[in-house]
């Protein structure tokens, strides 16, 4: 049998995901890989080269779209950070900003990057929480239209 804080962690956790996926769909990412560097602010030595980065952003069937209703497809979004991938939580984007948030797998810890968009386009700011990162993210080319 399952305590009591065993079904409030697991229903915390259910709102979560279900939250995570309905802020990536209201946000209206561009679907693609976008691509980017990382650098680390924090740990010596401070001024590595820049390495690869990416956010992946796809669309997929809804294995609950029963319950859950809706179109029948979610948003996917990862965030390829180095040798590490990390599912995004939730995410923001708006006319001069995109935030991502996700845990960190190491320690557990939240992380959120907060990027402002550049003249150019891309998206360029820092991480926070769980690791100390400078990120810079291009997003995909516009979808050609039917």
């Amino acid at each position: 049998m399952m305590t009591r804080l065993a079904h409030s962690l697991v229903a915390a956790s259910l709102a979560a995901s279900c939250t995570a996926i309905v802020r990536a769909q209201e946000t209206q990412l561009p679907v693609g890989t976008w691509s980017g560097t990382v650098r680390n602010l924090a740990a010596a030595p401070r001024n590595q080269p820049a390495r690869p980065a990416s956010l992946t952003v796809a669309r997929v069937k809804d294995p609950h779209v029963l319950w859950r209703g809706g179109t029948g497809e979610i948003l996917t979004v990862n965030l390829r950070l180095q040798q590490q991938t990390y599912e995004v939580g939730a995410v923001e984007l708006t006319e001069s900003r995109l935030v991502l948030s996700f845990t960190e797998t190491e320690f557990g810890q939240p992380v959120t990057c907060a990027l402002l968009k550049q003249k150019d386009g891309s998206y360029e700011g820092d991480c926070a929480g769980g690791m100390s990162r400078r990120v810079m993210l291009t997003p995909p080319p516009p979808a050609p239209e039917k």
